[in-house]
């Protein structure tokens, strides 16, 4: 006796039949998922080079220095990088002086005693990139 096979329509418009279901849905993901790889792959470099323009602005506000004209405003960096397995990660830094921007976000001991006070200018610049990033996603997979 033979079995008719019945047919389930999927996303992409194709057939598949009850016994290569799984193979089909796990072809979505797949695909999705490497359309999602590739959009963070776009969206992460362009928001960490946004994000080094928030801390300028921010370092502007924030009263440190000549804003985004001094030595400490020019020294904020972004390195892009991407692992064997298509993830992609930036860093943003500040290359001229390594380990000021934590003295300044936290404040510090003064030599003749008391603390300095916080200049916040990196927290709010890396709460617009969390979501910055997941707006951006969002749009591009939609």
């Amino acid at each position: 006796m033979s079995r008719k096979k019945s047919a389930v329509t999927v996303k992409s418009a194709s057939k598949a039949y009850v016994g290569g279901l799984s193979e089909a849905i796990a072809d979505i993901i797949n695909e999705y998922g490497a359309a999602a790889r590739k959009t963070l792959g776009d969206v992460i470099p362009e928001v960490a080079k946004d994000t080094v323009k928030q801390i300028q602005n921010n370092i502007d506000t924030a009263g440190i220095g000549d804003g985004r004209t001094g030595k400490y405003a020019k020294g904020w960096k972004v390195a892009v990088s991407k692992n064997p397995y298509g993830e992609t990660t930036a860093t943003v830094y500040q290359g001229s002086y390594p380990g000021l921007p934590h003295l300044l976000e936290y404040g510090h001991a003064l030599r003749g005693g008391g603390r300095s006070k916080q200049m916040e200018h990196i927290k709010p610049a890396e709460e617009w990139a969390e979501a910055e990033i997941v707006k951006r996603v969002k749009e591009a997979l939609e």
